[in-house]
């Protein structure tokens, strides 16, 4: 029976060293073996914001237009967000 071989890091990443540095077996796990870590409502939080930000980025999205969404779907701090002139 063929040995398989072991997978290896092709490339890096600031998050995979990170988590390579704090415990190998957990880059492994997470980055060589696709398992994903449980969710939460910071994780979701982020992953939002950063996807917004990509927009904003790529020009998708206007500076009130990011402001707007990011504030609407994660302030709780009661923020008034003009919307003159904002296309949802």
């Amino acid at each position: 029976m063929p040995i398989k071989a072991m997978p290896r890091f092709t490339a890096w990443s600031y998050s995979r060293l990170s988590d390579y540095e704090a415990c190998p077996l957990k880059a492994k796990i997470k980055h060589l073996d696709k398992v994903s870590e449980p969710s939460s409502p910071a994780l979701k939080r982020g992953s939002d914001i950063h996807e917004l930000a990509a927009k904003y980025a790529t020009n998708q999205l206007t500076e009130l237009e990011f402001v707007e969404k990011v504030c609407r779907s994660h302030c709780t701090t009661g923020v008034n967000v003009p919307t003159e002139g904002v296309s949802a």
